[in-house]
């Protein structure tokens, strides 16, 4: 799985009609697609359907025709072939709403509208873990656990770790770890109590395993290479366990051990290459430790480079570089206009190098961006996913696609790269 970003700011969706971009869209397709929209962070309901939010297909000829989400979240909209939607709905209130645009919709499309919760971290709680004694040399210690929970590594140069936990994961029974640079325990199952103690002073501490990570024909923009663990759980959640890195030679190499705790079905190496410039990032997940994982890099993803704004047509654009090896493209900006933000996001195929702003129906008229409208700098995200395509990613890629980017949450099956060409 590979994606590529360029200036990003997360959490918003859309795309336009036809323009002209120089992408290859799929054989057009009609029929009835089906679009679900459910509430993301900012809206009253998260994770809940949003009742009377606007659908807009913009057929290839440039005929519009609008529909009205039911009362679980979800219409059927007909669709010509290639036919580009839009979602529209208002987020906190109607001085801000969300737009989601997917281009080259087809029959039998699904598309899922909205995200996914985040942890808010306000009025944190927490849990006092009591861990077995050091061995001689080590004096510190930390604790992880699931990152919708846990929003980091709780830290104390003590065996008594104070771990804060968010509001919406008291009651909840979490698996908890500890480690101490090269060794580890198991908390086994917590269940998070504000102001409970867990001990866990008569367990062991193990040895961790070592893997070496070598990096090669690194691009030479990269200026460092690392390599995160994690392991899912339940949910849809992860366990981040730790990370490690260095500079590229002039050859274009790293090489570095990680400390690795024994293998767990599903867990995911996460490989970030850094640039001046942006970021690049590909998840896999491992099924057997290696002696040494070599990652070729010239297998990366390419890059969406130089993204602008064109107010006076209402375009964002880009270049790739190489030539399109993905199955999506992701434009996110915020554009602001006489006292309504719309954040926009737009999804389609690969190769394209511009998208632009919908001709929205006049229900819609004040979302319409104007020569004074204000612009932020935008995101281009490229995605390569190795068991889809984009008539299969499409369904889920505004609901989860920022959560691939940030945090490395709701991964799809397969490798997936992300590729940007500037630090989100």
């Amino acid at each position: 799985m590979s994606l590529a970003l360029t200036a990003c700011r997360f959490g918003f969706d859309e795309l336009a009609g036809p323009t002209g971009d120089d992408v290859v869209d799929p054989p057009a397709v009609p029929g009835v697609a089906r679009v679900t929209v459910i509430g993301e962070d900012g809206q009253p309901a998260v994770g809940q359907p949003i009742v009377d939010a606007f659908v807009v297909a913009i057929e290839q000829d440039g005929s519009t025709r609008t529909w009205r989400t039911a009362s679980d979240g979800t219409v059927d909209i007909e669709v010509l072939g290639n036919t580009s939607v839009h979602v529209a709905r208002p987020t906190s209130s109607n001085a801000e709403w969300a737009l989601s645009s997917f281009r080259a919709i087809n029959d039998g499309a699904r598309i899922i509208a909205g995200g996914h919760p985040t942890p808010s971290m306000s009025a944190a709680r927490q849990v006092t873990v009591n861990l077995p004694a050091f061995p001689a040399g080590y004096t510190e210690a930390w604790v992880t656990g699931p990152m919708m929970c846990l929003t980091d590594w709780a830290y104390a140069a003590s065996t008594t770790i104070a771990v804060t936990y968010d509001p919406q994961c008291d009651g909840k029974t979490v698996e908890l770890f500890a480690a101490s640079y090269d060794i580890y325990v198991s908390l086994g199952s917590v269940t998070l109590s504000d102001g409970g103690v867990v001990d866990r002073t008569a367990a062991s501490w193990t040895a961790l395993d070592k893997v070496g990570m070598e990096y090669l024909n690194l691009p030479t923009d990269v200026t460092r290479a690392a390599a995160y663990l994690s392991f899912p759980v339940g949910g849809g959640d992860l366990i981040p366990w730790g990370e490690n890195g260095d500079v590229p030679d002039t050859d274009g190499y790293v090489g570095f051990h990680f400390d690795v705790p024994p293998l767990m079905p599903g867990m995911q190496l996460i490989h970030v290459f850094e640039s001046t410039t942006g970021a690049r990032v590909v998840y896999e997940r491992v099924d057997a430790w290696p002696g040494t994982r070599q990652f070729d890099a010239s297998t990366l993803a390419p890059v969406a480079a130089a993204p602008t704004t064109d107010q006076g047509t209402s375009q964002v654009s880009w270049v790739i570089t190489p030539a399109a090896d993905a199955d999506v493209y992701w434009s996110s900006i915020d554009i602001a206009t006489a006292g309504t933000t719309v954040h926009w996001n737009a999804f389609g195929p690969p190769g394209a190098t511009q998208v632009t702003f919908p001709e929205l129906p006049p229900e819609l008229a004040t979302l319409m961006p104007t020569s004074a409208s204000v612009w932020s700098p935008p995101c281009v995200v490229l995605a390569g996913l190795s068991d889809f395509d984009y008539a299969s990613v499409v369904e889920i890629v505004d609901r989860d696609l920022y959560w691939w980017w940030a945090e490395g949450l709701h991964l799809p099956p397969g490798t997936l790269s992300l590729q940007s060409t500037s630090l989100p």
